[in-house]
């Protein structure tokens, strides 16, 4: 659909450059609207994002730090950890 051909995927000899999020899925991704956290271009790393903090506020209780990631879905995010 794209005519990429050969240079599309992940193999020796063709270029590194992809964007890397920090999600359990492409699911994940489109419902935090997770924004990325490395983007690679020919192998270099030519941007990152340190990861974000939301505290929440509720009246009457500490604020606490929150990343909306699902009960559920806790086990595969790895990204957590770093």
């Amino acid at each position: 659909m794209l005519s990429l051909g050969e240079e599309y995927g992940i193999a020796a000899g063709r270029p590194a450059s992809f964007v890397l999020l920090p999600a359990s899925g492409p699911f994940d991704v489109v419902r935090r609207q997770v924004r990325p956290s490395h983007v690679v271009a020919h192998g270099h790393v030519i941007a990152s994002t340190p990861p974000s903090v939301t505290a929440m506020r509720w009246p009457g209780r500490p604020a606490e730090s929150v990343d909306f990631v699902r009960r559920r879905e806790a086990g595969s995010a790895t990204w957590r950890d770093q």
